[in-house]
């Protein structure tokens, strides 16, 4: 009873409290930089700390009940152009920034949507690479690695379905970007799930999804040293 307790203590955590917490937080995160852009950096810093707290309970769960974690396997048999494609294609957009000077317009267009958000200055960059790192370690073992382990191993009911699950629940953990937002990390839930079943390598969901919320300083404009 205790170990069924603690296990799915972390999936109600994902399920019902990080959308709604991420909410309430991404909202108070705007109105403090509003009245105080300096803080930026220390609000990265403190979301991250959040993600390495739940993961170290995770860690906790997984050495007490013996939760395997995949770090690393062979490729045998693993259709390596999907890794390298999803790499490659995650900084084609950066590229075409380089490269096309009215998608960089659009792009940095789009951005300032979320301005308040994102980094301003040399330091807030540095946060924002801890928090990108962060979410890339923590996030893959949490919603990947945690949850599949649940629905395959405990709740032994189908891998897609477990997939399916994981997705929509990786999904609503950014429901702060909105449901078009919802959509875009759902989709990059589902390829990732799909990479660590075939792979059973986690550290390549890791530096993938790393990859793709550090690129986004590439369309940023030219920090302030402050």
């Amino acid at each position: 009873m205790i170990q069924f307790i603690l296990i799915h203590i972390l999936f109600l955590y994902l399920l019902i409290i990080e959308p709604w917490w991420g909410k309430k937080s991404y909202q108070k995160f705007i109105f403090q930089v509003k009245q105080t852009p300096t803080k930026r950096f220390a609000l990265y810093i403190r979301w991250g700390a959040i993600l390495w707290g739940i993961t170290l309970y995770f860690f906790m769960i997984s050495y007490l009940y013996q939760i395997k974690i995949d770090w690393w396997h062979s490729f045998d048999g693993f259709p390596l152009y999907l890794v390298i494609g999803s790499i490659v294609g995650s900084f084609v957009p950066i590229l075409l920034a380089f490269i096309n000077e009215p998608f960089r317009k659009r792009m940095v267009l789009q951005l300032e949507l979320y301005q308040d958000f994102l980094p301003a200055t040399t330091k807030d960059k540095w946060g924002w690479a801890f928090l990108s790192f962060s979410a890339g370690f923590c996030e893959e073992l949490l919603f990947r690695v945690y949850l599949l382990y649940l629905f395959l191993d405990y709740w032994h009911i189908p891998i897609w379905l477990a997939i399916l699950f994981s997705t929509i629940i990786f999904g609503m953990a950014h429901w702060y970007q909105g449901w078009r937002g919802v959509i875009v990390t759902s989709m990059l839930g589902f390829l990732l799930a799909v990479i660590f079943v075939w792979t059973k390598s986690i550290v390549v969901c890791m530096i993938l999804h790393f990859l793709i919320d550090i690129r986004l300083l590439a369309f940023l404009k030219k920090s302030r040293h402050s």
